[in-house]
C-alpha cells in the first residue's frame, strides 16, 4: 500500500496518530540482519511446497500477487506513533506496529 493510503487510514481509524518517519530512531535494534550462507532462495523454498493435486495452480495468486510484491494485492505493516507524546520515554509513546487490509482499507491488527 502506498504510503498516502496508510496516512488516510491512520487518520480515521486511530486518530492523535502518525505513522513513523522512517528517519525516526527505534530502539538501536539492527534490523537488516544478512541471512545465513546455508538459507535457501525463497524460490528454491516454494519449489518444495506441495501445492495440491491440480498440478500447481494453487499457488498461482501467491507467486503472482503476494510474493512477487503486488502492492494491490498486499497487507502493510506500519509503525505509529502519538502526535503529541507527553513523554517520550514511556513505553506507549513508543512506535506501534499495525497491521493495515489492503482490501478492506482498515487496520486489522496492532501490537500490543
Amino acid at each position: 500500500m502506498k504510503r498516502e493510503e496508510l496516512e488516510k487510514i491512520v487518520k480515521q481509524d486511530l486518530p492523535g496518530h502518525r505513522l513513523a518517519s522512517t528517519a525516526e530512531p527505534t530502539d538501536n535494534v539492527e534490523t537488516h540482519k544478512n541471512p545465513e550462507s546455508s538459507t535457501p532462495e525463497i524460490d528454491a523454498i516454494l519449489d518444495r511446497v506441495d501445492w495440491g493435486n491440480d498440478g500447481g495452480a494453487a499457488n498461482g495468486p501467491v507467486k503472482a500477487g503476494l510474493i512477487a510484491g503486488d502492492e494491490s494485492l498486499d497487507d502493510s505493516i506500519a509503525l505509529v506513533v502519538p502526535e503529541a507524546p507527553a513523554d517520550s520515554l514511556a513505553r506507549k509513546n513508543r512506535p506501534k506496529a499495525q497491521v493495515f487490509s489492503a482490501r478492506k482499507k482498515t487496520i486489522i491488527g496492532s501490537q500490543g
